[in-house]
């Protein structure tokens, strides 16, 4: 694997501008409510296999089709940040002091999520920690059966990415989490065949892209 600086990560995604299948493991902070929480702190470490640089109402309407419904899917503007043409980053500024942040737009395929105590580095049961866990509100727009996921990982909780048959591992997020993943991390979950237009390569820990 390469291991590349957060500069080093935004040169590679502002040069990258075609529709294409990774893979990638993010450490965050889980949604959650405050009050009567015992695993407040805890993080999250999410497996994800997604496309980058594809077209949302087109994707949509791709699956209304398939669904035998009309294509007459619009998407609406972002609520927040600002898609960067050409490239599948999108910049918001965040706080007081007008920090600009970056995040990757990533259509989600398949993915798996485990949680960690933050202090001790053990993992959380998922049905323990689910109770409280929050939801996004979604807005059932897109009218289908099956929906089409989009999500946006901030650019400094990426810890690896494999892309274009290259893997990379991320600072300073790479360090967080061998905390948690010093073994091969387990593959997300399995969704079927489907044709890609390109196949990452599998990730050292696991995570894999199959055509």
């Amino acid at each position: 694997m390469i291991s590349i600086s957060q500069s080093q990560f935004e040169s590679l995604l502002f040069a990258t501008h075609s529709c294409q299948f990774i893979s990638l493991t993010a450490v965050t902070d889980p949604a959650m409510r405050k009050r009567q929480n015992p695993y407040l702190g805890a993080r999250k470490v999410s497996l994800v296999v997604g496309a980058i640089n594809w077209q949302y109402s087109r994707t949509v309407n791709r699956q209304r089709g398939r669904e035998q419904k009309l294509m007459d899917f619009k998407a609406l503007e972002r609520t927040w940040g600002t898609r960067i043409k050409q490239t599948p980053l999108v910049s918001h500024v965040c706080g007081p002091d007008g920090e600009t942040r970056l995040y990757l737009e990533v259509k989600i395929e398949r993915r798996s999520t485990f949680y960690f105590d933050r202090n001790t580095h053990q993992r959380i049961d998922e049905a323990a920690i689910e109770p409280f866990l929050t939801k996004p509100d979604e807005q059932p727009r897109q009218g289908l059966d099956r929906e089409i996921v989009l999500r946006d990982f901030a650019l400094k909780n990426i810890a690896e990415l494999s892309m274009a048959g290259e893997q990379y591992t991320i600072a300073p997020a790479a360090s967080e989490l061998q905390l948690y993943f010093p073994a091969p991390k387990p593959s997300p979950p399995k969704r079927g065949r489907r044709r890609t237009p390109t196949t990452a390569r599998p990730s050292a820990r696991g995570a894999k892209v199959k055509p």
